[in-house]
């Protein structure tokens, strides 16, 4: 009887240990996998932070751009009494759009 009671004994501290063993193992493996999902999610978050910034910065150029063509479409009188005014003007448009469109694709170009 008292090797029975030494075996099962025996065969708990056995059971203990094995389960401790486990124990150990499965939480190593959730902190190394815990770990690498939060760099990914960090790596993830950074992405996202800095395309919502490269689009902010592109819509912002374009308010320039709406605003040129507010001024030429709102003094047409002006332009039209001076015709080298108007047409100065609108060189001078014309010229500041294309240094936009060249700035915004160099942009674009150097994000990616």
């Amino acid at each position: 009887m008292i090797e029975f009671h030494a075996l099962i004994f025996t065969e708990t501290d056995k059971a203990r240990q094995d389960a401790r063993e486990g124990d150990a193992e499965l939480r190593q493996m959730i902190e190394r996998h815990g770990g690498e999902l939060r760099a990914l999610h960090e790596a993830h978050q950074a992405a996202h932070v800095a395309a919502g910034r490269q689009a902010a910065r592109v819509d912002a150029r374009g308010v320039v751009l709406l605003g040129l063509g507010v001024v030429m479409t709102g003094v047409p009188d002006g332009l039209a009494r001076f015709a080298w005014l108007g047409w100065l003007v609108i060189a001078g448009a014309l010229a500041v759009t294309i240094w936009f469109v060249v700035w915004v694709i160099h942009d674009v170009q150097k994000a990616v």
